[in-house]
């Protein structure tokens, strides 16, 4: 048994025994190519910068709560 599954982890691309196969296009290739590999270094660093200077949403919240706080103070006092 071990020795099957080691055989076949060895033998890459290479369909079980019985498969169906199908072939894609050389269009079909070069586009989930382009997909997977330029798009997603172009985007990555925009995601990273996005990330990086998104404030804290912990620090937002507080902030949030002292405005809230400090509003319904100032309407009460009203």
């Amino acid at each position: 048994m071990a020795t099957e599954i080691a055989r076949r982890s060895s033998v890459r691309d290479m369909p079980p025994e019985g498969a169906t196969t199908c072939a894609q296009s050389e269009i079909t290739l070069n586009t989930i190519r382009i997909l997977t590999g330029p798009t997603v270094a172009i985007l990555l660093p925009g995601a990273i910068l996005t990330a990086w200077f998104y404030p804290p949403m912990r620090e937002r919240y507080a902030q949030v709560l002292e405005e809230l706080k400090a509003r319904r103070q100032r309407e009460t006092s009203n």
